[in-house]
């Protein structure tokens, strides 16, 4: 689902703009022209020339070309396979263009790292002077409780970043390719500077390497379904007595993993298409697949789509929003309690208040074929930000004032060791090179729109707490929120305000 890249090129690069979003699926582009407002380009990839190419003049090509010539279920046509011809038109494409994308990525399934598709697209892309990144990872190595495996390539222009690299052979690069299966990859946990892709992954010296606590399925299984709802995913007795002998993929809420969700998942297909949630008995795990009637005492169900939505990190409104002080309960607790990764926490804090939402005129069955050809929102960002386009910092939430604001403001603290009290906050013009300032390039506001500051910076100054500027008539009052629901008030920051 092309929402799954759009989401996660807003996290990972949210001063980007998506020039165009390409796909046939009608129901996909339904679903995108719901949550961003633009309708994707249906024209088949392999129809485009130079010129419609160059015409969107991007500079980053985010790619999921049909997966079906690689599966392992497949015939394995690769290359061969008509449905390869779209990502085989971009490979020759790529050097006819008079200014070609500085960063492309691209994802598929297992086994594309062994295709003949991705030896021509290495190929070419080594001529034209690219570093490339390639893993097999799932979200279970981000701290999230879903197998999803992955493969997924990195390429950057080295003009663009680092003249001085030697462009690198296609023979040579094969010879020494590494695909990671590891997360953080390998070079980004080196101390050596050059070596560090991003300091949020970086490890010190005699450390262990990184793992991160998976938290349980109760953090995204609904828990607000009422009966009636609840009959609706329950998997038909029909489904589960036909299957003599089959080793469904049962999972109980305190589990720490389910499987991958495919776009069968929801119909009579339930062999392999994803697991099944275990309801009632929850002590029994000793399952007799070769008796199936004893399955029927599970209350085995589907996973929702909004489940299955926040697996995949989509910016989702669950249950708990319909109670704003329980809501900010929740995530305090799972903040506080530092499930892993850390930034996972920070997502979910200051996401934007752009949720998926579908269509009133999308069946269950689609969505759940939509999530089943979609992907995870925070892994794909991750690589996105880390690897891609090697940012070095977090700057998920700028658009919206009061988490910037709250971020920045207990970072410096934490930095100094200062309460957060004594610190003022201080908006200056065309000023940097302060350790603690933070340079602005826009800010969002709730139902208004983004709009360039040109330059502007906050420094947070430190200030003896006696000594506080006391607020006058020309003082402005910015509260800062915890969330965006605005209910509970953490702070309020005076500024100044001056007359021109």
């Amino acid at each position: 689902m092309i929402c799954c890249k759009h989401y996660s090129f807003n996290l990972a690069c949210p001063f980007g703009e998506v020039v165009a979003s390409f796909d046939i699926n009608l129901i996909a582009n339904a679903t995108y022209k719901h949550n961003f407002g633009k309708t994707p380009v249906t024209k088949g990839i392999d129809f485009l020339s130079v010129n419609d190419i160059e015409r969107y003049d991007a500079n980053c090509w985010l790619m999921s070309p049909p997966c079906q010539p690689y599966t392992r279920g497949g015939k394995g046509l690769d290359d061969q396979d008509p449905r390869a011809k779209g990502l085989l038109h971009l490979i020759d494409v790529l050097p006819k263009l008079s200014n070609p994308p500085d960063y492309i990525f691209l994802e598929n399934v297992l086994n594309f790292e062994k295709s003949k598709s991705r030896e021509k697209l290495i190929t070419q892309i080594c001529l034209m002077n690219y570093e490339i990144h390639e893993c097999l990872l799932t979200p279970l190595q981000f701290g999230i409780p879903n197998d999803r495996l992955r493969y997924y390539l990195m390429a950057r222009k080295i003009s663009t970043f680092n003249k001085s690299e030697k462009v690198i052979t296609s023979q040579k690069y094969f010879e020494q390719a590494m695909i990671y299966t590891s997360w953080p990859f390998e070079c980004m946990l080196n101390n050596n500077k050059e070596n560090n892709k991003c300091h949020h992954w970086k490890q010190q010296q005699g450390q262990q390497p990184l793992e991160f606590n998976v938290p349980e399925l109760n953090s995204y299984i609904e828990s607000c379904l009422d009966e009636k709802e609840l009959k609706k995913y329950l998997v038909p007795e029909k489904n589960i007595l036909k299957s003599f002998n089959f080793k469904f993929d049962i999972v109980r809420p305190t589990d720490k993993r389910c499987s991958c969700f495919t776009k069968s998942y929801g119909s009579h297909h339930v062999f392999g298409s994803g697991s099944l949630i275990q309801t009632k008995n929850l002590e029994f795990t000793d399952y007799e697949f070769e008796n199936p009637k004893s399955l029927l005492e599970l209350g085995l169900r589907y996973f929702t789509p909004l489940e299955i939505a926040k697996l995949h990190a989509f910016p989702s409104k669950s249950e708990l929003s319909k109670s704003p002080n329980r809501k900010n309960e929740n995530r305090l607790d799972s903040f506080n309690n530092n499930y892993a990764p850390k930034l996972f926490n920070d997502f979910e804090l200051m996401q934007s208040s752009n949720y998926l939402e579908f269509p009133d005129d999308i069946s269950l069955i689609q969505k759940y074929r939509l999530l089943g050809n979609s992907l995870n929102v925070f892994v794909v960002s991750e690589l996105l930000r880390c690897v891609l386009f090697n940012l070095q910092v977090w700057i998920c939430g700028l658009f919206m004032p009061e988490a910037f604001i709250t971020a920045t403001r207990q970072a410096v603290a934490q930095k100094h060791k200062w309460s957060l009290e004594e610190l003022v906050l201080e908006i200056a013009l065309n000023k940097s090179g302060d350790p603690d300032s933070f340079v602005l390039t826009g800010f969002k506001l709730e139902d208004t729109f983004y709009q360039a500051l040109n330059g502007k910076t906050i420094i947070w100054v430190f200030v003896q707490v006696e000594e506080a500027t006391p607020t006058t008539e020309a003082t402005i009052n910015l509260p800062v929120y915890l969330n965006e629901d605005r209910s509970d008030l953490l702070f309020i920051v005076n500024i100044e305000s001056k007359s021109y």
